[in-house]
């Protein structure tokens, strides 16, 4: 379930951010329904649930905050995007996850012996940093009842980790363990998955200025 629900959310997010990065704000603007034109071309084991490519509010005043330089108003309402519109119908929804997520925080937060219980935190170092210390984290909740499938407690713990990590950054010390945070082998396939889609895309869009170009990307192969 989170396997399928990463991949998802990145064949979603990460066009987008290499879009936008190659053309910039106004042919983003122009060329976002086109999306939707790749429907059937990319794996998406999600379509009973949403569509993809579904048109959200939330991603085009994304970007138009961060063209704007309003990086911390982007980044909320990216990470709204991601973890309400993609990831909540994902899995979220999904009552045997759900149950499963609870138990597990249930049985963590009570020290109770399952032998399986584990902590629900967002890592953004490597065990050895360069001051030695254990790995920086964000804690979900130390509360039993505390659920992660419920909306707003999942964005409060996306937001806090979003400024930890903004913080982290700017750290003189501490933004070389996040820098040089080692990339998964998971993580490697997702992105070149999501490279599939977007650069038949772009290389589309190069060739020719109309918006009806991404209709010869159609073909793609996620």
């Amino acid at each position: 379930m989170l396997a399928m629900g990463n991949t998802c959310l990145f064949l979603d997010v990460w066009p987008l951010h290499m879009f936008y990065r190659e053309f910039g704000l106004q042919r983003f603007e122009r060329c976002l329904d086109e999306r939707t034109q790749l429907r059937g071309s990319v794996l998406w084991p999600i379509g009973d649930r949403i569509l993809f490519a579904e048109k959200k509010p939330e991603v085009l005043l994304a970007f138009r905050a961060i063209d704007a330089g309003s990086i911390s108003e982007g980044v909320s309402l990216l990470a709204r995007h991601e973890q309400i519109n993609i990831l909540q119908p994902a899995m979220y929804n999904d009552p045997a996850f759900e149950i499963l997520m609870r138990a597990n925080q249930f049985a963590w937060a009570l020290h109770i012996p399952t032998g399986s219980a584990r902590e629900i935190q967002l890592a953004f170092a490597n065990p050895c940093t360069v001051t030695g210390a254990n790995a920086t984290n964000e804690r979900f909740s130390n509360q039993p009842l505390a659920n992660l499938a419920d909306a707003n407690q999942r964005m409060a713990f996306v937001m806090r980790a979003a400024q930890r990590f903004d913080d982290l950054l700017r750290d003189p010390i501490e933004k070389y363990s996040v820098e040089n945070l080692p990339v998964q082998g998971s993580s490697i396939r997702l992105r070149d998955a999501a490279r599939e889609v977007s650069e038949p895309l772009c290389r589309s869009l190069r060739r020719c200025d109309a918006c009806d170009a991404i209709a010869a990307s159609r073909n793609i192969a996620a």
